[in-house]
């Protein structure tokens, strides 16, 4: 039961970035890369956005949102 669990609430972390993005963040693969702001497979995920502060801290906001809602802790290793 615990894989589906998992699938469960990283469908909510995607769903939260997805949102982001619709919101106007400018979370994508590069200047002119294609609009792909997430991928995430197995237990990885990989979070695209612009090398700048406003973006890291649309991520920041993003995983501490995921956080709070869900009770699991992003690890800084």
């Amino acid at each position: 039961m615990s894989p589906y669990l998992l699938v469960l609430a990283l469908d909510k972390l995607s769903r939260i970035i997805s949102k982001r993005v619709d919101d106007g963040s400018k979370m994508r693969a590069g200047r002119e890369g294609p609009l792909v702001s997430h991928l995430m497979s197995a237990d990885d995920l990989l979070i695209f956005g612009e090398a700048s502060i406003s973006q890291m801290q649309t991520v920041t906001g993003v995983l501490e949102e995921f956080c709070s809602m869900s009770g699991q802790q992003v690890s800084v290793e």
